[in-house]
């Protein structure tokens, strides 16, 4: 393909589908073990009505769905799918409880072995979670739900039951979904879900997705369930129904039998997602404070795994992350001894209040920036995080014109009004509690033009200004940058691609290196499962990579790899294409690394 193919390919105004990812429909034939899906299926189609789980299910409300839960719960060892069985132990009478264990199982909070229900790691913690504050129950399970539905496979032994997925789907699905969310303005359409991403049955599409659909949203006659817009159509929805039952139209029973099952499965009932509601004309949104969970978590993609059986599927399913469940956050989770958090510690006592992590990609200057903000807050609820980008700018991040309300527009007849926008709310927050630290995260600083995202505000990140007034640009009001709030911010400076940040604001900021560590791409290995011999394989690569990369090569890249069909999909899909680009002018170094890298293989015969 040419670089004008490519490009063209990538156009998100482009309404055609290229051919390489048209998906062929459907066979019109039974459901049969040779039929292969060319979309998402929906299993849950028959699921009962009703949100999937409250988060405050546990404080007193009494919706049937949660009273549903909350039996289901108490059934682990037990056969859950017998309603006489839930009845007894609970005392509960669940309608259709094959159905409501079935919902529950594809949230990662229960499984079947045999006849018998068991509790995942996630269920058990629900299970035991009694009388706790709202909000840090919220924040708490919030953190568990997003790290086991994030692992969730389209293709899965435990749910290809009719049918089968391409030998190389390798699509996580929920991730998708808030992925799409999150890049689209923070709210996904169900139609657009229907029509779009159901068509996403390989990760590296589905970026190429959310560009239609942001394309198309622009367009002032865009309907996601009318197709799309005149100029930016969407796709044909892959589920429909030709003959909705009285009372319901085509569309209704579309929505309510096939998508909203995925949506409330991947908002873990309205934790993740919320509902639309008959105002929301369609669209799940993610909740504001939940938006900065979701989005650390869609910084690191998903690793495919092959599972052999539905035991070792769920052995994996289900299971938490290290370091969290009830009264852990996970941020917090950096040992004392750390070497980058006595680094940043030795700065803060020595009077800073600006840190840069830098460093090349895929050396975990994003995972580390979560922790030490964390550690630094002493509570997740005082951190906010923000990824700069070429469109990001002063109004976004300090104050900007947002429409009046309908009261203001009575009485004074203005259509806009200056609000404070992301930083200085935050200021705001800290200013009332001056005993507390607050961190402002930015990720990816230098690709966003931080001088204009600035502003005025650049001289005021220096300690000797903090609580200094100024003015602020638009509104003219006084404003000042608390001593209690810390900024972290995360960069490559080796990306040729952004503008460099300017020295006035280069000075306001001490920097921290990180580097590619075997050490901890050694740890990485072991925790995801790689036997010894493929570790140290691993290892020799990794370091002929950083012998031969101008800038370093991240141990990231190899997070959750186990076997070598792992390292075959890594390098297909991403690691031919990051070497291409870094040594297109030197085509002996990437002869060398390919070579480097079969050597991991016992047969390098798959590789592109």
């Amino acid at each position: 393909m040419t670089d004008d193919e490519h490009t063209k390919s990538q156009d998100p105004d482009t309404s055609v589908e290229p051919a390489s990812r048209q998906l062929r429909p459907v066979p019109p034939t039974d459901a049969t073990q040779d039929r292969e899906y060319s979309y998402w299926q929906a299993p849950d189609r028959d699921s009962p009505a009703g949100s999937a789980i409250d988060v405050e299910f546990r404080f007193g409300i009494t919706d049937s769905s949660n009273e549903h839960l909350a039996a289901l719960l108490e059934m682990d060892g037990l056969n859950a799918y017998d309603e006489n069985e839930v009845l007894k132990k609970t005392g509960q009478e669940v309608s259709r409880a094959r159905r409501w264990g079935k919902f529950f199982e594809r949230m990662g909070i229960m499984y079947r072995e045999g006849q018998v229900t068991r509790l995942t790691e996630l269920g058990k913690h629900l299970a035991g979670i009694e009388n706790t504050s709202k909000a840090s129950f919220r924040s708490r399970l919030a953190e568990m739900a997003i790290s086991v539905l994030a692992q969730y496979q389209l293709k899965n032994p435990a749910d290809e039951i009719d049918g089968h997925y391409p030998a190389d789907c390798d699509v996580f699905p929920y991730w998708c979904i808030w992925k799409a969310a999150d890049a689209l303005d923070g709210k996904l359409h169900w139609d657009e879900l229907n029509r779009e991403f159901m068509r996403v049955l390989r990760m590296k599409d589905l970026d190429w997705r959310i560009d239609r659909i942001r394309a198309a949203r622009r367009d002032p006659d865009y309907d996601a369930a009318a197709g799309g817009s005149a100029v930016h159509p969407l796709d044909p929805r892959c589920h429909t129904e030709d003959s909705p039952p009285t009372g319901k139209t085509a569309d209704g029973q579309v929505r309510d039998h096939y998508m909203t099952p995925w949506m409330k499965r991947a908002g873990f009932g309205g934790l993740l997602l919320s509902a639309p509601g008959k105002g929301g004309e369609g669209y799940w949104t993610i909740p504001d404070d939940v938006r900065p969970l979701l989005q650390a978590a869609l910084k690191t993609v998903p690793v495919y795994h092959t599972y052999e059986s539905k035991e070792k599927w769920f052995e994996h399913y289900g299971k938490l992350k290290e370091g969290l469940g009830p009264g852990i956050i996970r941020d917090l989770a950096i040992p004392d001894d750390d070497k980058l958090w006595l680094r940043i510690r030795s700065l803060l006592d020595a009077g800073s209040l600006a840190v840069l992590l830098i460093g090349p990609p895929g050396t975990s200057k994003t995972w580390y920036a979560s922790r030490i903000a964390a550690r630094i807050a002493g509570s997740i609820e005082r951190v906010c995080t923000v990824q700069f980008h070429p469109s990001f700018s002063y109004d976004d991040f300090v104050e900007g014109y947002v429409p009046s309300s309908a009261s203001q527009r009575s009485v004074e007849g203005a259509l806009f009004e200056i609000k404070p926008k992301i930083f200085l709310q935050l200021c705001d927050q800290a200013r009332q509690a001056p005993d507390q630290n607050y961190v402002m995260v930015i990720d990816e600083i230098n690709r966003g033009d931080v001088s204009r995202i600035f502003g005025e505000l650049v001289t005021y990140l220096e300690p000797d200004y903090r609580e200094a007034q100024f003015t602020l640009a638009y509104s003219g009001r006084r404003a000042s940058i608390p001593n209690n709030i810390f900024v972290l911010g995360t960069m490559n400076p080796y990306d040729r691609s952004i503008t460099e940040m300017d020295d006035a604001l280069e000075r306001r900021f001490q920097r921290v290196y990180l580097a590619p560590d075997t050490s901890i791409l050694a740890k990485l290995l072991r925790e995801a499962g790689a036997e010894g011999k493929l570790t140290e394989r691993i290892i020799t690569f990794f370091q002929v990579a950083n012998r031969l990369a101008p800038h370093g090569f991240g141990h990231t890249y190899f997070v959750g790899i186990q076997s070598e069909q792992d390292l075959v999909r890594l390098w297909n899909h991403t690691l031919q294409f990051v070497f291409e680009k870094m040594f297109r002018f030197d085509t002996d170094k990437l002869s060398e690394i390919r070579a480097a890298f079969s050597a991991t293989l016992t047969d390098a015969s798959a590789l592109q």
